[in-house]
């Protein structure tokens, strides 16, 4: 459509309803763009668009890899109705900070990669991932997932993640220095998942000692919290007692 038009810098379509594959991909100068009806993209929409400060697409339900990877002055999506994406659709965003899709339920991977400053992400309706979801995201704090029922996507190292909300999904992944720095981890199940051993440590590869890294970067003095909802049971027995609250230093809040 637009494909290569590097002096565009302002875009007001307001009938279209679809945009098909690259259809304003290394568009340099576009800062403003008004799509208020489209529904569904191609494949690498806003590819490399440098100067796009703002995506705003009200309507958008569906898009192919790529949405707007290499964006990188993007600082502010608006994507409430998008339920479908494609992989790599963010990536190298590096000026992205924060990042809402509150109805996006689809299986995609390395969406936010190379996103070098995002600290927080929201996904309201996330259900299942894949195993590189959270790929390269070395500035991380805060991710909210009360959907997910799969926690594959924890396969790769978070250092940075302070904040973890999740739903009723079993964290066995907290270990292996994966999350280091956690400090409050929310788990809306009145019941404590079942844990085996091995959850919240990983086993030295020099010596063979159990080393319990859950949170064990976390600043001397701070308090590091496991919120469960009032009146549940089971967190304080097992290896949620004998692993997460006395080896890692944690503390149960029944709080939720």
């Amino acid at each position: 459509m637009f494909d290569g038009c590097r002096s565009l810098i302002s875009l007001e379509v307001p009938a279209v309803v679809e945009a098909g594959d690259y259809a304003f991909r290394e568009c340099w100068s576009l800062v403003d763009v008004n799509l208020p009806l489209l529904k569904k993209s191609g494949y690498d929409l806003f590819e490399d668009c440098t100067a796009l400060e703002t995506i705003n697409l009200p309507e958008l339900e569906t898009s192919g890899s790529g949405l707007c990877p290499g964006c990188s002055s993007l600082t502010e999506v608006n994507l409430p109705k998008l339920k479908t994406l494609g992989n790599y659709s963010f990536s190298d965003c590096i000026a992205l900070e924060s990042i809402s899709l509150p109805l996006l339920s689809s299986y995609v991977d390395h969406i936010f990669s190379g996103c070098t400053n995002l600290k927080h992400i929201r996904l309201d309706s996330l259900s299942t991932c894949g195993q590189m979801f959270f790929y390269n995201l070395p500035a991380v704090e805060s991710l909210y997932l009360p959907a997910l029922t799969s926690t594959k996507c924890f396969s790769v190292a978070l250092p940075t993640l302070k904040e973890l909300h999740l739903g009723r999904v079993n964290p066995w992944f907290l270990g292996t220095r994966r999350m280091s720095g956690l400090q409050s981890l929310y788990v809306d199940n009145p019941t404590a998942p079942n844990t085996s051993a091995g959850y919240f440590w990983y086993q030295d590869a020099n010596n063979g000692d159990s080393v319990y890294a859950t949170g064990s970067e976390v600043p001397e003095g701070t308090s590091k919290v496991l919120y469960v909802p009032v009146g549940a049971t089971g967190y304080d027995t097992g290896e949620w007692q004998s692993e997460l609250v006395e080896k890692c230093g944690f503390t149960i809040s029944y709080t939720l």
